[in-house]
């Protein structure tokens, strides 16, 4: 479905999802991840053309979401916001969980504890770096001793925002802050380890 809106947005020539910040105040576009699992995700592009409608896109974006969540009983996938405001458009939208952010977006999404990623498959046969000193590295065995550290694991190229400090991130990942950073996982994966 996100897929849907992307294509809105580049049928209206916008939308090239580049950009970080807090949901709502973000510069770039983010994914927050709340402490309850839901998620916030802001795309922020520019909106700069006059034949552009900010109005076409709220209400396409609010029809595909209405479809999304009317497929299936329990789904609450939300609309926020869409505002166009000099020459920025933010569209804002809120996910209960990871698992309706993947189906909508159809893109890999896992936030969870690391022995939950075990529980469910996911690949954890990979190298972090720690989050402030990238010389010092974790593989597999260290991963799967974090059991109860949280995890989130992404495939795409976006701002992304936990509610605890990050601890270890995949190589090419950037950290911004301590809960921040900018994910690059090209044809792969980003992992972010945090408590």
């Amino acid at each position: 479905m996100y897929k849907k809106i992307i294509g809105i947005c580049t049928v209206l020539g916008v939308l090239s999802l580049t950009g970080c910040g807090s949901a709502g105040n973000a510069e770039m576009t983010t994914i927050e991840v709340e402490k309850d699992g839901s998620l916030t995700s802001t795309i922020v592009e520019d909106f700069e053309k006059e034949y552009y409608d900010a109005e076409d896109l709220k209400e396409y974006t609010l029809d595909i979401v209405a479809a999304y969540n009317a497929a299936e009983e329990g789904r609450k996938v939300s609309v926020s916001k869409v505002e166009v405001k000099d020459g920025v458009v933010k569209l804002l939208m809120k996910y209960p969980n990871a698992a309706d952010y993947t189906g909508f977006n159809g893109k890999e999404f896992f936030c969870g504890t690391v022995a939950e990623a075990y529980d469910n498959g996911i690949d954890l046969d990979v190298t972090l770096v720690d989050a402030i000193d990238h010389a010092n590295k974790v593989g597999k065995s260290e991963i799967l001793q974090m059991g109860e550290k949280k995890l989130v694991v992404l495939e795409e190229d976006v701002a992304v925002q936990v509610p605890g400090k990050i601890l270890y991130i995949s190589e090419g990942t950037e950290l911004i802050e301590g809960k921040s950073v900018i994910a690059h996982p090209g044809d792969g994966r980003t992992y972010i380890i945090y408590k």
